[in-house]
């Protein structure tokens, strides 16, 4: 589609006055509804929409995007809110993006890698006494940490549980879409197990998660023989830093 520089200003404008996002969802003590699945893909096709009205003469404020910006109480505190375009044209990410390997929440996958790493070990749920997991505030703390998260209630809240995916992946070597049919996080089996992890927020991989955007975790299994093994993810598979090989880039699209 191409279209005038007045155009793009004013499909910005529609996008971001009709087409938002706000993800009131993610805090630690609510549910998570279904509508987290399925609102980014309304807000991109609200986003086509706004272009193809902006195409045929609909105006919008061409100060939309600021104002959302600076006035939207859940971005107060965003270090760009008093120059949020500051940046535009200094920074690209595009080639930054991460592709999640497991069907979970971005900050939990270096947790199921780790969690996967053990099961290779040989180590099984049945001869663990204590999981322990060192992460940054988003693995360790938040929705994916937080009490309610040890007992999720939903496909949505179970794939944002931090004790729910490291308990699956324990128990089957493996976090795919099967891991949540039929709803195992409702069975005493997999909560028991559950009740064996412990999410600690290490400072140092909670500084390093602020300032230089390291996602990993250390991860502690203390056994029934009083032995331990332990497995540490510097950035998980996916990461820019640990790009998905062929193979496993083909995994995740099939």
């Amino acid at each position: 589609m191409e279209g005038t520089p007045e155009e793009a200003v004013h499909a910005c404008g529609l996008s971001g006055t009709t087409g938002m996002v706000v993800n009131t969802w993610l805090k630690p003590s609510e549910r998570i509804p279904s509508i987290k699945s399925v609102a980014v893909g309304m807000a991109s096709q609200r986003a086509v929409e706004a272009a193809n009205l902006a195409a045929v003469g609909v105006t919008a404020p061409d100060d939309a995007l600021e104002t959302a910006l600076l006035r939207l109480e859940s971005l107060a505190d965003l270090p760009f809110r008093k120059h949020p375009f500051a940046r535009l044209g200094h920074r690209w990410t595009s080639l930054r993006n991460i592709i999640k390997a497991y069907p979970a929440q971005i900050s939990t996958q270096a947790a199921i890698e780790a969690t996967i790493a053990l099961y290779h070990k040989g180590i099984r749920a049945d001869r663990v006494q204590k999981l322990t997991l060192y992460g940054h505030r988003t693995v360790a703390g938040g929705v994916q940490g937080s009490r309610e998260a040890f007992t999720p209630r939903s496909r949505e809240a179970a794939d944002h549980s931090t004790s729910y995916v490291v308990a699956m992946a324990l128990k089957r070597g493996k976090l795919t879409l099967r891991e949540y049919d039929g709803g195992p996080w409702e069975t005493d089996e997999v909560r028991e197990i559950m009740s064996r992890i412990e999410l600690v927020v290490d400072p140092e991989r909670d500084r390093a998660m602020v300032q230089q955007g390291v996602l990993g975790v250390r991860l502690v299994a203390e056994l029934e023989d009083d032995s331990r093994e332990e497995v540490e993810i510097h950035q998980p598979k996916g990461h820019p830093d640990a790009p998905l090989d062929e193979a496993g880039l083909l995994n995740k699209m099939t």
